[in-house]
């Protein structure tokens, strides 16, 4: 299979109980925090949630298996670069067994369009460290020598 075979699209409320299979899988260490996602009831509320903001895409690509890929989009509203709004990405998970058959690259260059159609002058995600995380961002035109990232978690991290 490759990535012609898969297609993206923005999620529907209707997606939410594939997503809570498909999130935790966004670590290798099942009983991390990182790992837990909540119940299906509580998920749909923060979807509506989400999508009242009408500025957060979760974006998901699918496949014959499902849906087997997603990230979590916003664009953010700004008052430089002549008013034009900057998008971030955050939880960009590939399903285990169908990683390194080209989801995650339709999936980002998805999110990429979609970021540049509404008009953003720059999109961002903090990646991980491992060099295969790093090449797949750097093989999609994203740059990582040209600004430093930071975080600072309000949980305990496991």
């Amino acid at each position: 299979m490759n990535h012609s075979d898969i297609s993206c699209r923005v999620a529907t409320r209707l997606d939410v109980e594939s997503l809570l299979n498909l999130f935790p899988q966004i670590t290798s260490r099942p009983h991390s925090l990182s790992a837990k996602t909540l119940g299906l009831e509580e998920s749909i509320r923060i979807f509506d949630e989400m999508s009242d903001y009408g500025n957060i895409f979760i974006v998901v690509g699918e496949s014959d298996k499902g849906i087997v890929a997603v990230l979590i989009m916003a664009i953010v509203p700004n008052f430089t670069y002549e008013g034009r709004p900057w998008a971030i990405i955050e939880n960009v998970v590939v399903a285990r067994e169908q990683r390194g058959k080209g989801f995650g690259k339709k999936l980002m260059t998805f999110a990429i369009n979609l970021a540049e159609e509404k008009g953003c002058y720059k999109l961002q995600l903090l990646s991980g460290p491992n060099e295969d995380q790093v090449g797949f961002y750097r093989s999609l035109g994203m740059q990582d020598r040209t600004s430093r990232g930071f975080k600072k978690y309000f949980v305990e991290r496991e």
